[in-house]
């Protein structure tokens, strides 16, 4: 188990995805602060990404 700060996760995978888009969407990010969580998976990014490519 990997202890993982979502905030810096979800701003990652917004980063890769607006570059895979060329820039061509716009995001209102407000989700606070979430507390740490405990992830199995090797990157807390891999699976977000991949529901959108």
């Amino acid at each position: 188990m990997k202890a993982a700060d979502l905030n810096e996760g979800m701003d990652n995978t917004l980063l890769i995805l607006n570059n895979r888009m060329q820039q061509r969407i716009a995001v209102n990010k407000d989700y606070g602060n979430l507390p740490l969580a405990s992830l199995l998976l090797p990157s807390p990014n891999e699976s977000s990404i991949s529901e959108y490519s």
